[in-house]
């Protein structure tokens, strides 16, 4: 008896946690407050709430309630004051910037290129990131005194993105870059790297990463008769 307890426990805990919705109370006061509704009587709405962090079972009059609806906030796309479950009104919500216009040197099949980012935040400090850009790369080649071949590329990438303090993160993902090179004409490989990410519009954004050709050794990729490919490589831009 007391392990199916238990179970229900759990259960209902994580429901709670992973639940993608929350419900809806909106007091007179102008509050609107994501709860977990709990109740209604004639007189009552006893409910749950996050304060401080923390989540409480609590109770207000029905003649202080507007309104009240189950199921009907998304967790992801609700904003949210500060360690509460408290929604902000919208001229409270800070907006982070959503796009990055980065200049980027090496690191992509190109010596330098220039590209336009998306981000897609599930949360402040969880985001997904779609790059796509234009830059040129040349022959790698021995001595000053031959001519090194120039070649048009198109880096492209998505990495997933992830922080602790909503400004530094870690990213991992997966390049590739198109050229016009008669020996190598496209490129996928691997990223992982940092980036510091700002949280206001119109701020400065730069990150270091390291990225490797899958299916190229290193004599490979320093073959005299092949485009130039370096692994590292830094992204320094604008955040808008």
């Amino acid at each position: 008896m007391k392990k199916i307890l238990y179970i229900f426990i759990f259960l209902f805990s994580f429901s709670k946690i992973y639940s993608q919705y929350y419900d809806l109370v909106v007091t007179t006061s102008g509050d609107s407050i994501a709860c977990y509704i709990d109740s209604v009587t004639e007189t009552h709405v006893y409910f749950e709430i996050k304060v401080k962090n923390n989540w409480f079972h609590t109770n207000t009059n029905i003649n202080n309630v507007v309104v009240y609806q189950l199921k009907s906030l998304n967790k992801e796309s609700s904003h949210f004051k500060p360690g509460t479950s408290y929604i902000l009104p919208f001229d409270q919500i800070k907006l982070r910037p959503t796009n990055n216009l980065n200049l980027v040197g090496i690191g992509n099949a190109s010596l330098i290129s220039i590209q336009y980012e998306y981000l897609l935040f599930r949360k402040p400090n969880n985001f997904l990131a779609f790059g796509f850009g234009l830059g040129f790369n040349e022959d790698y080649v021995q001595s000053y005194s031959e001519p090194a071949n120039r070649y048009l590329t198109i880096p492209m990438h998505v990495t997933w993105n992830k922080g602790r303090k909503e400004k530094h993160f870690l990213e991992v993902g997966l390049g590739c870059t198109l050229t016009n090179s008669s020996n190598e004409i496209f490129f996928i490989y691997p990223i992982i790297g940092y980036r510091m990410q700002p949280k206001k519009i119109n701020s400065i954004f730069f990150g270091p990463y390291l990225s490797y050709p899958l299916g190229l050794t290193p004599t490979e990729i320093f073959d005299a008769d092949d485009i130039l490919f370096i692994p590292v490589g830094m992204r320094f831009g604008l955040s808008f």
